[in-house]
């Protein structure tokens, strides 16, 4: 489980890269920050929480962790089960021209494609920090 809020950080923007190469035109904006964050751990894992982008997007997401596997050095897959935009106030047109719509017009809630939205960290612990 993460100690910090950089540790958080870095799974929000991680599970965001992955989710805006996976769904290209979908997200516009970079990442901002991770919000929301809820843990429960049960053989593993798992995360609830949203995503901000610079372009004012909210992504609600649910990871999962797997406990490290065995072996020297330690690795942990991420796998996103779930992923759904929230809000978006700006919308690509037909010509490609962004534009951005009212606070009280946010547009519908997205389903995001998730499939492909995993990766492996590997974590090399020095000795004495086992």
């Amino acid at each position: 489980m993460p100690q910090d809020a950089n540790e958080y950080q870095a799974i929000g923007k991680s599970t965001f890269e992955r989710l805006q190469a996976i769904n290209q035109g979908t997200l516009l904006g970079h990442f901002r920050s991770i919000d929301k964050v809820k843990t429960q751990v049960v053989a593993g894992t798992f995360y609830t929480f949203e995503l901000l982008s610079t372009f004012g997007e909210k992504i609600k997401v649910k990871l999962f962790k797997s406990l490290p596997d065995n072996g020297t050095p330690r690795k942990f897959s991420y796998e996103v089960s779930f992923a759904e935009k929230i809000q978006s106030p700006l919308h690509n047109t037909d010509n490609g021209d962004l534009v951005v719509t009212a606070d009280d017009d946010l547009g519908e809630k997205t389903s995001l494609e998730t499939r492909g939205a995993s990766w492996t960290e590997t974590v090399v612990e020095l000795p004495g920090n086992v």
